[in-house]
């Protein structure tokens, strides 16, 4: 078998993770028969030599979109996912912060890689990539014969990201076990923290440096600063007292003498896929302090601490806990048995067999965050129509949310289910449920995955950013307000449960006037693509109906906890009339009651607004929204063409009095993998 891996254009005059593991891969697979040769993006390859192309590091899509035209051979990639979003809209600089916040995810990180490519610190191998960050990417996953990510949790993250539904394999990153293998016995461990990582800022080295200063612990800085980044560096240097040495970059040879004389190794970053050096440290026996950004928890679940990248306290905290607690050796033998780069070889070999062999199984995305372990019932026990009706709604409650791995507190399982004061009859369904192993519960949370602990980390930073996107809320919330012919504002989706997804955005319900939904809608679009540049973060008005189409046709499970859920923003009255139109969604929650409350905003001074819509109440305006509707109509269906009929007036819904844009057709995919979950719990 020969396999060509190749990686971005600068991955030697800026060596990163990614260096590493191309070449860790390309060595071991060369070990097991594989001609694998490692290229630069920026290199000519000869493809003809070659049965498979091995693509790495995802973010950089510029250099692999040549190479895949040009090659026409079948290939894989190894994703490196890293999302710098945290990091981002987090900066100390308020320019950065404002800016990365307001542009977004996708097109910050496509601002970054001009930036590289003017500068000259890279090369601009394909001139497709300036069509787009984010499409570039979806085209290099849309066509891979197979994704190899290092976790789960980094697949799970981009299927919450791109439209994916190709096969993939979890290919764990590793260390080199001929060199981190043996603790040399003539090694003393000090009472020291070390930071093998480039400086800058997603690495959080000054809140480091401030935590070991307190603590009065010696701190060795490993590594160089990265391009652009020198002034991170030199704050770093200039904070620093007597107890901080910088080191500069050291081969992975001597690293071996330093991790073993090390009690810590500390990477507080805001986001690490793996964070290799941290893998290498705790294979030498120390003890491992992590940020929670990223796919950290996968990997170290053993003597580490955690800790959040910009909070001093939980650094300070988890230094302490680190220093002063003894090493089990749980973590350094789960490292030297599970993440090796000699595994990591094997693992990508059979994935290259399935590829070449066209064998494998295919994961269908049946839902941008659902969960990749099905719920495992006892082969003995299944659920019958004779089971209690309230077990059954406490399934069919938990296993809905379980779709978007969302773990449900027992309060709000009773407060779907219409417990009606039976209260000790409901904990005792729920008791039972957990005692056969149909249900697991961490925490007072409840869900029919084994994997609840995980989950319940999950919700509980999904909640942590779901307070920045409240705190805007007012602000972009007021500029809607302002629009002509809007009556009404409610919040719908993921924050509507209090929760936020990374590079997830606040969708808006909004009711206009009737007969002036298009004039409103085209008005709001505008806004968001001129001075929004079509930012969707802040401002995803997805959904419009008047005031005489508040009844919502599509009685189901979606549609009955997007209403109940539904949180009031602007005119509650109007907003709480469209839930009691809407009394069909009793059927579904009798008794439910809004348990999250955020701040209204206050109507605002009619004047300025009264006059504006003067301009449009006439015959002429009445034209004008028609008009506006069908232009938006045929661009759909020319956009849309290959929905079907039924497809498009789903998502698609457009007539005067509703526009409804949800091409995703995310309604119907939730609703398929609630009916298959309920069809293997037998209550369907």
């Amino acid at each position: 078998m020969r396999v060509a891996l190749i990686n971005r254009s600068s991955m030697y005059s800026t060596k990163g993770g990614d260096t590493i593991q191309v070449l860790k891969t390309a060595e071991q697979l060369n070990k097991l028969a594989v001609k694998a040769d490692v290229y630069r993006a920026c290199e000519k390859i000869p493809y003809e030599n070659y049965d498979l192309i091995h693509y790495f590091n995802i973010i950089r899509p510029a250099d692999h979109l040549y190479h895949i035209k040009k090659s026409k051979k079948p290939y894989v990639v190894s994703t490196i996912y890293v999302d710098y979003n945290d990091f981002d809209n987090n900066r100390s600089n308020r320019f950065h912060k404002m800016a990365f916040g307001l542009i977004g995810q996708a097109r910050s990180e496509y601002i970054k890689n001009l930036y590289r490519y003017a500068k000259k610190q890279d090369q601009l191998v394909s001139a497709k990539y300036l069509l787009g960050h984010y499409r570039a990417i979806k085209n290099v996953l849309q066509g891979a014969s197979m994704i190899l990510p290092n976790s789960v949790s980094e697949y799970r993250r981009i299927l919450e990201k791109f439209p994916f539904s190709g096969e993939y394999s979890i290919v764990p990153n590793g260390v080199d076990s001929s060199l981190f293998n043996l603790i040399p016995a003539n090694i003393q461990r000090e009472q020291k923290v070390l930071c093998v990582a480039h400086i800058y800022g997603l690495k959080s080295q000054d809140l480091l440096i401030r935590a070991c200063q307190k603590l009065k612990v010696p701190l060795e800085l490993v590594g160089n600063y990265p391009p652009n980044h020198k002034q991170y560096y030199d704050h770093c240097k200039s904070i620093s007292n007597g107890n901080v040495r910088f080191t500069g970059f050291i081969p992975q040879e001597m690293l071996v003498n330093l991790y073993a004389g090390s009690k810590v190794h500390a990477m507080p970053s805001w986001f690490e896929t793996t964070g290799l050096s941290s893998l290498e440290a705790g294979a030498m026996g120390c003890n491992i302090v992590v940020g929670t950004g990223g796919d950290t928890r996968d990997y170290y679940k053993h003597d580490t601490s955690f800790c959040h990248p910009q909070d001093p306290q939980s650094i300070e905290k988890a230094l302490e806990v680190a220093l002063n607690k003894p090493n089990s050796g749980v973590l350094r033998e789960t490292i030297l048995n599970e993440y090796t780069w000699d595994r990591a070889a094997k693992v990508t070999l059979e994935a290259y067999s399935q590829v070449l062999n066209n064998v494998g199984r295919t994961i269908t995305n049946q839902h941008q965050h659902q969960d990749l372990q099905e719920p495992e019932l006892p082969k003995t026990y299944t659920f019958s129509r004779q089971a209690s009706s309230l077990r059954i709604k406490i399934l069919q409650s938990i296993s809905y949310f379980d779709i978007f791995n969302h773990p449900l507190a027992k309060e709000e399982i009773a407060n779907l289910c219409n417990v009606n004061g039976n209260v000790e009859e409901f904990e005792s369904e729920l008791d039972e449920l957990v005692k056969k192993q149909i249900c697991y519960t961490f925490d007072n949370y409840y869900s029919l995955s084994k994997n609840i602990t995980e989950f319940v980390s999950s919700r509980e930073k999904k909640e942590i950013e779901a307070q920045k996107y409240i705190r805007k809320l007012p602000f972009y919330a007021k500029i809607i307000r302002s629009f002509p012919f809007v009556r009404a504002i409610a919040i719908s989706g993921s924050l509507s449960k209090n929760i936020m997804h990374d590079d997830g955005d606040i969708d808006y319900f909004i009711i206009t006037a009737k007969g002036r939904l298009w004039i409103s809608r085209t008005l709001l679009v505008l806004f968001k693509k001129v001075f929004l540049f079509n930012s969707r973060k802040y401002f995803c008005v997805n959904y419009f109906v008047d005031e005489d189409n508040l009844r919502i046709t599509d009685e189901n499970i979606f549609t009955a906890i997007e209403i109940a859920y539904m949180l009031p923003v602007y005119n509650s009255p109007l907003i709480n009339k469209l839930k009691d139109v809407n009394a069909w969604v009793k059927d579904y929650f009798p008794d439910f009651k809004l348990s999250m409350a955020i701040d209204t905003v206050p109507a605002e001074k009619k004047c300025y607004k009264n006059c504006l819509e003067r301009l449009f109440w006439d015959s002429y305006s009445d034209r004008l929204d028609l008009f506006f509707m069908k232009v938006t109509f045929k661009r759909w269906v020319k956009k849309f063409k290959h929905f079907n009929a039924s497809k498009f007036e789903l998502t698609m819904r457009t007539n005067r009095g509703i526009s409804k844009h949800h091409p995703q057709d995310f309604q119907n995919k939730v609703l398929n993998e609630y009916q298959s979950r309920l069809k293997k719990l037998n209550i369907s």
